[in-house]
């Protein structure tokens, strides 16, 4: 097992060595609805309004072709991307939801994110439902090509009852919305779900349940800070409804750290649904 320490450093020197080879500053901030660079433009917009003065709202990231950007967790490299809305006026509230993600085999190890737009949907509660909310956003997020850099922006949008979005943008933000995975229960009689997860020797096994006429492409297995899981290995299946996967350690906080009593947060992905899960498992690192 990799040392954290190490494999942190690593992170770290990828990052510092891209700036370094391509000698470029990090971006200056837009206080506009549309931030843009080299690789990437982002755009806040406004979707819906809800009766009890919530809004629905999308932040999207447009990406060039041939470059990606991170999840909310990066796998075994990368930049998570940091959402910081406090400089927002009249927000009591912002949840933000995230879509399926991809896998992507890098020459350092394993990533997860995208590599095509990517809209995050979100959900705005204002102080005052009587008046509008100013959502005023700095985000720090890598884009990578050839090599990881990281971004950062500013973008700023008045959403306002009185405005009314665009068709295509309310369309926009229902389709972003189908693409997030639906929460499920540890047992949950729906599909994809997940009937039990079992501690096997540092690995975990995941035995999971789904429709006869499909198949789980992807596991994507979270934990607290420090905690880094591979990619799922398949162990059996798909067979009468049933798959089961083993997924391993590959790094934690402390070389003593164990599975037992942790939290874990585990997306089931295959070709057209989704399911995200979290559950603690015991003593004795199982959640059954």
């Amino acid at each position: 097992m990799p040392d954290p320490s190490f494999a942190m450093f690593l992170r770290l020197f990828r990052v510092v060595c891209g700036l370094l080879l391509l000698n470029l500053p990090l971006l200056p901030a837009h206080a506009q609805s549309h931030g843009n660079s080299k690789w990437a433009s982002l755009r806040l917009f406004q979707a819906e309004h809800q009766a009890d003065g919530s809004f629905w709202g999308g932040l999207e990231i447009a990406l060039n072709p041939h470059v990606k950007t991170y999840w909310r967790t990066v796998g075994e490299a990368g930049l998570p991307p940091r959402f910081d809305w406090s400089a927002s006026d009249n927000l009591a509230d912002l949840t933000l939801a995230w879509p399926r993600p991809i896998r992507f085999e890098d020459g350092g190890g394993q990533s997860i994110g995208y590599d095509k737009t990517v809209l995050l949907p979100f959900l705005i509660k204002p102080i005052n439902p009587q008046k509008p909310v100013t959502l005023d956003l700095t985000i720090d997020y890598a884009v990578c090509e050839k090599l990881c850099l990281p971004q950062h922006d500013r973008i700023k949008l008045v959403f306002d009852a009185n405005k009314s979005p665009a068709p295509e943008l309310v369309q926009a933000l229902h389709h972003a919305l189908a693409l997030v995975p639906q929460k499920r229960d540890l047992g949950s009689s729906a599909h994809p779900s997940i009937e039990r997860v079992i501690n096997e020797s540092d690995m975990i096994r995941i035995d999971t349940r789904l429709d006869p006429e499909s198949r789980i492409e992807d596991v994507f297995v979270e934990g607290p800070d420090g905690w880094v899981f591979a990619a799922p290995i398949l162990l059996q299946g798909p067979e009468n409804g049933r798959q089961s996967f083993l997924v391993s350690v590959l790094e934690r906080p402390h070389r003593d750290d164990q599975l037992a009593n942790l939290t874990l947060s585990v997306t089931l992905v295959t070709r057209n649904l989704s399911s995200e899960t979290v559950l603690t498992l015991d003593k004795l690192g199982r959640a059954p």
